[in-house]
């Protein structure tokens, strides 16, 4: 008898935890409302480490589509002065670096048009944006 209570135990739980899952990963996922988190009383274990991963995925996903948002809103309203500021990898770094070349090029135009050389306004430009090998590259679609 204690075998079937520990095993309709975990199988409640395992229901609360695909619920929550689901739930946030509709929210932000599908309805794109940021900010969503999963929370199941009771979880310990591994149960509570799932509940926190997915956590944790919610999150990173949130602070990185915000601040790609509020450099878009931004730019939208002419400051090209913001810098999407979050670490992110993969496809989210290729949204991360790929406006900096065009949010760049009025400052260097700009300095061009002081009378700095086009080297010099070009070296300025990617020194601000930390590319300090000289080098012009496309960025890599990955």
């Amino acid at each position: 008898m204690t075998h079937l209570v520990l095993l309709a135990s975990q199988v409640a739980q395992l229901r609360r935890f695909a619920a929550e899952v689901t739930r946030v990963a509709l929210e932000v996922g599908t309805e794109g409302e940021l900010g969503g988190t999963a929370n199941v009383d009771g979880a310990q274990g591994e149960w509570k480490s799932l509940v926190s991963s997915v956590n944790t995925m919610a999150m990173n996903l949130t602070q990185q589509v915000r601040s790609i948002a509020d450099v878009t809103r931004a730019v939208a309203e002419g400051d090209l002065s913001r810098k999407i500021d979050v670490k992110v990898k993969g496809e989210m770094l290729d949204l991360k670096v790929r406006p900096d070349p065009f949010l760049s090029l009025p400052l260097f135009l700009a300095a061009a048009a002081r009378g700095r050389s086009l080297t010099r306004a070009l070296s300025l430009s990617r020194a601000a944006h930390g590319q300090l090998d000289g080098r012009l590259a496309a960025p890599v679609r990955r």
